[in-house]
């Protein structure tokens, strides 16, 4: 969360301000992003449902009066959501929800892939999401309408929210890395676009009392420390219903 670790040439794009900008957010420069993605229009592909390449709908939603929001951001946000596009969120083929998408995976919740992709599609039929363009569009009034017009115009603080509005609260994705991850794929896509030179509005916040040096990143740990419950003193516990194993090492068990 500490913003230094953000002050890098990948990292800066997650203070980027997530609104329109007509001089490099352009159709052109967003089929070039896309042509390495599921999403390129190569061989005259175009969006399901419609009559559109996914160029030209991010731009068009993106650029549209009282939302203008980056074609930028709502493209590489489908590609932090959808990967390869092989998501059944997307396919419009998933029984029950046949023809209905959400590329934006808005409301898709739960503890297994099956919740979450029903959770998600429920969601897009109850909005009418028939389309790519609809589902594109309907999800960009979501992030615009709850976000971005809120003060989360950042993909920083989409994450951590430290606006007046539901301080604290109100996070669009949990991922505690999407900000850095995104602000990667912007920035290529600004490359790819020969748009690194122009001018940026970026909007980092400063906190009060911070330390000298930034917080170090989180590190990766294989190591899971549990407490045993009171009246414990076994080195088995239960984890979802498993058995695990471990030694106790001052009170805790390290799983194994």
């Amino acid at each position: 969360m500490d913003p230094r670790n953000g002050l890098t040439e990948d990292g800066i794009f997650q203070f980027e301000q997530l609104t329109y900008n007509e001089t490099y957010h352009t159709e052109e420069a967003v089929r070039s992003f896309l042509k390495t993605t599921f999403m390129t229009d190569e061989g005259g592909k175009l969006a399901p449902g419609t009559d559109k390449t996914y160029a030209r709908l991010f731009w068009e939603v993106g650029s549209e009066k009282g939302r203008e929001v980056s074609p930028f951001h709502l493209a590489s946000r489908v590609i932090q959501e959808q990967g390869q596009g092989t998501s059944q969120l997307i396919s419009g083929t998933y029984p029950g929800y046949v023809g209905y998408y959400n590329y934006f995976n808005i409301s898709a919740s739960g503890q297994t892939d099956k919740e979450v992709v029903e959770s998600g599609l429920k969601y897009a039929k109850s909005k009418g999401w028939t389309d790519a363009e609809k589902s594109i569009r309907g999800g960009t009034n979501v992030i615009s309408a709850n976000y971005i017009k809120r003060g989360q115009d950042t993909l920083y603080l989409e994450k951590f929210n430290v606006t007046p509005n539901n301080t604290y609260n109100h996070q669009y994705m949990q991922n505690i890395s999407a900000p850095t991850s995104e602000a990667l794929t912007i920035k290529n896509l600004y490359k790819e676009a020969g748009a690194l030179g122009s001018a940026f509005v970026f909007k980092i916040p400063v906190y009060e009392n911070m330390p000298g040096t930034p917080c170090g990143i989180p590190e990766v740990s294989t190591d899971v420390v549990l407490k045993l419950p009171a009246g414990y003193s076994d080195a088995t516990v239960w984890l979802d219903g498993v058995a695990c194993a471990g030694e106790v090492r001052n009170g805790s068990l390290i799983a194994v």
